[in-house]
C-alpha cells in the first residue's frame, strides 16, 4: 500500500478514542466496529465504519486494530475473512514502521502517547500511556508501565534448563516439545519457563528507566522507579526507585530517602490523569518540592 493510504482505527471504545486523540483527528480518517449500534455514528467527530465499507475501500486505507488484546485476535480474524488482513498494520503511524524494520504482533497493546524506534520487536507485550522503547529492542510476553523509558538492545530471557541433579541439560531429557524431534519423558519433569504472578515473562513498572543492552530474566519484576544500568543483567526482582547495575544485578543505591520513596509509592503519579499531571510537571525536577506542593494540596482538601 501506498504511504497516503487513510488510516481507519478499527474499535472505538475507551482506548480506540485514545489512539484518535494522540494521533490527531487530522491523520484519522474514520473509525470502524463490529458494533451494529455504533455503525454509522459519529464519535469524537468520526464516522463510524462497517466491515462492508471498508472492503469498499480496500486499495485505499490500512487499518489499525485500536482495541485491548483480548479483542485483537477476534478483530483480525473477521478482517482477515473479509479479506483485509494486508490492509492490517502493527502500528498507527503510517508507514514508516515497515521502512524501520518495526516488528508488533496484533496482540501487543498500545496504551496511547507511545514511540517505538526502527528495528524494534514486541510480541504479547502491553506497553503503558506515553512509554517508549528504543532500537532494536526485542521483547516477549512482558508487560511495560507508564512513563517508562526503555533503551534500546534490550531482550527478555525466554526458557530454563536444569543446572543441578540433572545429568544434561537438552531438553530431550525433560520436556514433552520435542525440539530436536526427539523425547525420552512422557510428560514435561522440569519447569522450563518461569512467569510472574500476573502471567507475564517480566515486568517493567510506571517510571522506569532501563539503559541500553540490558536483559531481564524470565519471571523478575522491575519496580516502579528503577532505574537500570547499562549492560545489567537483571536476575531478581528490584525494590521500587533503586538503581541496579552488574552481572548478576545488584543495588548500586536507592534514588531517594526512605519516607520520599514512600510517599511516591503511594501517590503514583502516572495514574493521575494528565491535566494533573500537565499542572504539576514544572515541579517534577525537584523531588522534595514537588511532595511538598502535593501534601499541601492535600491537606487542603
Amino acid at each position: 500500500m501506498e504511504g497516503h493510504c487513510k488510516l481507519i482505527l478499527y474499535g472505538c471504545g475507551n482506548l480506540g478514542i485514545k489512539w484518535l486523540k494522540h494521533l490527531g483527528e487530522e491523520n484519522v480518517y474514520a473509525l470502524a466496529d463490529s458494533d451494529l449500534k455504533k455503525i454509522g455514528k459519529n464519535i469524537s467527530g468520526k464516522k463510524v465504519l462497517s466491515i462492508d465499507e471498508l472492503v469498499r475501500m480496500k486499495d485505499a486505507i490500512r487499518i489499525y486494530i485500536s482495541t485491548t488484546g483480548i479483542y485483537k485476535g477476534e478483530i483480525f480474524q473477521i478482517l482477515s475473512e473479509a479479506g483485509l488482513n494486508e490492509n492490517i498494520v502493527g502500528l498507527p503511524y503510517k508507514d514508516v514502521y515497515a521502512e524501520q524494520n518495526i516488528r508488533v504482533d496484533m496482540e501487543t497493546v498500545f496504551e496511547g502517547r507511545n514511540a517505538v524506534a526502527n528495528g524494534v520487536g514486541l510480541k504479547l507485550c502491553e506497553l503503558g500511556y506515553a512509554s517508549y522503547i528504543a532500537a532494536n529492542t526485542s521483547l516477549y510476553n512482558v508487560k511495560i508501565g507508564r512513563y517508562s523509558s526503555i533503551g534500546p538492545n534490550i531482550r527478555n530471557i525466554i526458557g530454563q534448563h536444569p543446572t543441578r541433579k540433572f545429568v544434561s541439560t537438552n531438553p530431550m531429557f525433560y520436556s514433552t516439545q520435542k525440539i530436536t524431534k526427539k523425547s525420552y519423558v512422557a510428560h514435561n519433569i522440569f519447569e522450563e519457563n518461569r512467569y510472574t504472578e500476573n502471567g507475564y515473562s517480566a515486568e517493567i513498572g510506571n517510571d522506569v528507566w532501563i539503559g541500553d543492552g540490558v536483559t531481564i530474566m524470565e519471571g523478575v519484576k522491575v519496580a516502579d522507579g528503577t532505574i537500570v544500568a547499562a549492560e545489567t543483567n537483571v536476575v531478581k526482582d528490584t525494590e521500587p526507585y533503586t538503581i541496579v547495575g552488574g552481572n548478576p544485578s545488584r543495588l548500586i543505591r536507592y534514588r531517594f530517602d526512605e519516607e520520599d520513596i514512600k510517599f511516591l509509592e503511594q501517590l503514583q503519579w502516572w495514574n493521575k490523569p494528565e491535566p494533573w499531571i500537565d499542572e504539576h510537571a514544572k515541579y517534577f525536577s525537584d523531588v522534595k518540592k514537588f511532595i511538598s506542593i502535593v501534601k499541601k494540596e492535600e491537606s487542603n482538601f
